[in-house]
């Protein structure tokens, strides 16, 4: 791993969650924009659940079920990250929803930063590239063993009935 990748990623971080704030000062309660919004493409959790829908989609909907609370994988277990839930299912709430996961994504990148940060601190020099780069392969999202049969992911597969409403 570069040296300054960590660094990197934590300089991201502070100016991300501005340009969230930014976003959400432009439209959260913006009129024109809740009028297009609100009461907009309503999706009711059992119809989520119907349709297989996964992530925003049922979160925007009203359920409190995040994979990577539900069936940690990865380092997920070990990370400190609010599930952030609509309550009407419509295009507004599914906007909330994706803002916050937004911030919260922000919030386990810095969790991360910091656990490798600490097994750098932790390690011989030599020892702690070879740390580094262990965890980092952890902490990937959607990385897997070497001749895995595979993972869960919160998305549709490719081909599958879900991918299929898409097009």
């Amino acid at each position: 791993m570069p040296p300054k990748l960590l660094d990197d990623i934590w300089a991201f971080c502070g100016p991300f969650l501005k340009v969230c704030d930014d976003i959400e000062g432009l439209l959260t309660e913006n009129r024109i924009f809740k009028q297009r919004n609100v009461g907009i493409g309503v999706v009711k959790l059992a119809d989520a659940w119907g349709w297989s829908f996964s992530g925003v989609m049922v979160r925007g909907s009203g359920a409190t079920w995040d994979l990577r609370k539900a069936q940690p994988y990865e380092c997920y277990a070990e990370m400190d990250f609010d599930i952030p839930v609509g309550k009407n299912g419509d295009c507004y709430d599914r906007y909330c929803v994706r803002m916050e996961e937004m911030r919260q994504s922000v919030r386990i990148m810095k969790q991360c930063v910091e656990k490798l940060r600490s097994a750098d601190a932790q390690a011989s020099p030599r020892r702690a590239r070879a740390s580094t780069r262990r965890r980092f392969r952890q902490i990937r999202h959607c990385s897997s063993p070497p001749r895995a049969s595979g993972s869960a992911a919160d998305a549709p597969s490719p081909g599958s009935d879900r991918s299929a409403l898409r097009r």
